[in-house]
């Protein structure tokens, strides 16, 4: 396959970026449409539909695009193989899911979800056409192809599933929307790249390697969904679809947006640790510098976050969510420790081929997880579940630490000292804001009003805390905006 030209990191960087500062506003802006539309239930079982949409893809994908990414040579051998091995796994899981679909919505005591998940047996058909193409355009960094097809992708998205959802389809809206977006995205790509899939060039043997590699990404992938949503089937089994939707409107509220700078951070540096994988010593110190970038972007935003969280739900929902404030402000801590670099030691495995260690950390991931959030289920329901994630998600970053420095000869205190000051400057953020807030509140009877100077005074304080004391961050912030 031929592609005209490569970018650079600090271009990838920024197509990754702006996509998902759209995907992100966007996204944000439907959900708070969707939230005055939608019952507390619909976000429930939307919770429950995504997850399984995941977990049916990650199936069909087999890691393939990962393995593709990470080989140093290929030819339209592995093309082939890799796509032929997607769509066969992928038609069989089409019918299962199809077949499947009453069973699950008993399993969760809802018949309302039979015919979204036969919708998203359509959908993950389609999503795996674009695995090979889209891994060959990440593997020579052709971010701006992606990025262009999805901003395209998003935006008849939304308004597809806003019409629909207006039409009162409920979370069939979401279901039309998606299948709209993977088209563009699966199939538009296509256009832009030289591939065309032929069954004559099918090889087996390229096809085992590259499952030798990605069949244990397969495993590490169902895990990590399982380690990251297993509250989402527990809540929704065995508390209520209608408390999942709290939970699930407090969890997209305190993620978003870090969750904006981790996929950017996996997006583009799988791809650039693969390239330097052979130099521990450039591996130690890229993974140092991305970890503190990724801790001054986003503390300050669960900072921001905690801080306003209740005149934001007043001023935008009245009092539908709030039961949802407490949730928020804890999974905020727990929002933390994906900031302080939770993000990247899968991708350093990864890009070191070290697959097999990948599942069996994800393995105890989920063991982990399952046993934390049932014990908060049985305590304190979806508050037990928060500070078990908060529990989970402390434990976990130090461990997993602890095994990274191991493989790129690096110790606990660089990576301690990588995240002292930027905890420290939030601390001091955090402190600021709460003091503005106490002042505002006593003074200021209008809750926008309120919200408006809050955001402001955060967004100013922050740059002066850096600019006083780490210009270096603030100037890589401005260079990257550019």
């Amino acid at each position: 396959m031929k592609i005209r030209r490569k970018i650079g990191v600090r271009a990838a960087v920024k197509y990754s970026g702006g996509v998902e500062i759209y995907r992100l506003s966007t996204g944000f802006l439907l959900n708070f449409l969707l939230a005055y539309l939608f019952t507390k239930e619909d976000f429930g079982l939307i919770a429950i539909l995504l997850v399984i949409g995941e977990i049916f893809f990650s199936i069909s994908n087999m890691g393939m695009g990962e393995a593709l990414i990470q080989r140093s040579y290929l030819n339209r051998r592995y093309l082939n193989a890799a796509f032929w091995g997607n769509f066969v796994i992928a038609f069989v899981g089409f019918f299962i899911l199809i077949f499947c679909a009453h069973y699950i919505a008993a399993f969760f005591n809802s018949e309302r979800m039979v015919w979204p998940l036969r919708g998203y047996a359509c959908i993950f058909l389609i999503r795996i056409l674009g695995i090979v193409p889209n891994a060959w355009c990440e593997k020579n960094f052709r971010f701006d192809i992606i990025a262009k097809l999805s901003f395209i992708a998003i935006t008849l998205r939304i308004v597809t599933v806003l019409l629909c959802a207006w039409k009162g389809l409920g979370i069939n809206s979401i279901v039309f929307g998606d299948l709209i977006y993977h088209i563009i995205i699966s199939l538009g790509i296509y256009l832009f790249v030289t591939f065309r899939p032929r069954l004559k060039y099918f090889n087996f043997q390229s096809f085992t390697e590259l499952f030798q590699f990605g069949n244990k990404l397969l495993i590490a992938n169902l895990f990590a969904i399982t380690s990251q949503k297993a509250d989402v089937f527990i809540i929704g089994k065995f508390v209520s679809t209608i408390k999942l939707g709290v939970y699930s409107f407090a969890y997209m509220l305190t993620i978003t947006i870090p969750s904006l700078v981790n996929n950017i951070v996996q997006k583009v540096f799988f791809p650039r640790f693969s390239l330097i994988k052979d130099d521990k010593k450039i591996l130690c110190q890229e993974y140092l510098k991305i970890t503190e970038f990724i801790a001054y972007v986003s503390l300050p935003v669960s900072v921001g976050i905690w801080c306003v969280v209740d005149i934001f739900l007043t001023i935008f929902y009245g009092n539908k969510w709030d039961e949802a404030v407490y949730l928020i402000k804890i999974l905020c801590f727990y929002s933390i420790t994906n900031s302080l670099g939770g993000v990247l030691w899968g991708q350093v495995l990864k890009a070191l081929g070290m697959s097999s260690l990948v599942l069996k950390m994800t393995f105890l991931q989920v063991i982990a997880l399952v046993l934390t959030v049932s014990i908060g289920v049985v305590c304190n329901g979806i508050i037990g579940v928060a500070y078990a994630m908060v529990i989970y998600g402390v434990i976990f970053r130090l461990v997993y630490q602890a095994i990274i420095n191991r493989k790129i000869f690096m110790n606990m205190f660089d990576y301690l000292k990588t995240i002292y000051l930027p905890i420290t400057y939030n601390v001091i953020l955090f402190l600021l804001l709460q003091l503005e807030k106490s002042v505002i509140c006593a003074n200021v009877n209008i809750l926008w009003i309120q919200f408006s100077l809050l955001l402001f005074l955060g967004f100013v304080d922050y740059v002066l805390i850096l600019f006083l004391f780490n210009k270096k961050i603030l100037n890589m912030m401005r260079i990257l905006l550019k």
